[in-house]
């Protein structure tokens, strides 16, 4: 025999969930908070595509998978070769959970961690990671943003960005690319590197050289 469920008890379990949800809402505002004025505070030259980049590689990673294996190794070297790396930050976490980090080609050029190591660590991130959905990635990007627009940043040609990264994520795409301002401020060159690979492969070779900050 069934029994019916109490009106009570519905009211409570649905509370407990609106609240469950607030909290969980209110703790990944906080975090994206708190990485934003991070990367603010790393680079003050930033806009909202910087920002917005260095989110969609931490859920999305490298943004495609990798075929063509000698192309990919041939644009690393080129990039080598070309030199002017920035010295700032050589290691550094993307987005909020720092599901990938950014490896400076000047970890390279110095010789700190060898070319075909960084390669190889390159493509598998790439090519092993499980990307979140376009739908799920758009929804968290709405929430980022509404953080973004309670901050207050002032950012150079804020709602023109804005609006840009939502007509591109409305088209499904999200691959996103530095500002000019950034590049020209920074001169960034790396490659996304996925968390656990870096810890096991990278990061040791890292640690060797002293004044190399390593997360």
């Amino acid at each position: 025999m069934n029994k019916k469920v109490s009106p009570l008890f519905i009211c409570v379990v649905a509370f407990i969930a609106l609240f469950w949800n607030m909290k969980t809402n209110e703790d990944s505002e906080k975090s994206y908070e708190s990485s934003i004025k991070a990367m603010m505070s790393r680079y003050p030259e930033s806009t909202l595509k910087d920002i917005y980049k260095s989110f969609f590689q931490d859920r999305l990673g490298p943004g495609h998978l990798v075929n063509d294996t000698n192309r990919v190794a041939q644009y690393l070297t080129r990039e080598l070769q070309e030199g002017n790396f920035s010295s700032l930050w050589q290691v550094e976490p993307t987005g909020c959970d720092t599901n990938f980090y950014r490896v400076s080609l000047a970890l390279v050029a110095d010789s700190t961690i060898p070319e075909i190591l960084l390669l190889n660590a390159f493509i598998r991130s790439a090519n092993e990671h499980k990307p979140i959905t376009i739908e799920e990635w758009r929804n968290e990007w709405n929430t980022i943003i509404q953080t973004i627009d309670k901050m207050d940043l002032s950012l150079p040609n804020y709602a023109e960005d804005k609006e840009e990264i939502q007509e591109r994520l409305a088209q499904g795409k999200y691959i996103g690319h530095h500002s000019s301002q950034y590049r020209n401020a920074y001169s960034p060159h790396y490659r996304i590197i996925s968390k656990e690979i870096y810890n096991t492969e990278i990061k040791p070779y890292v640690e060797k050289r002293k004044g190399i900050s390593s997360p």
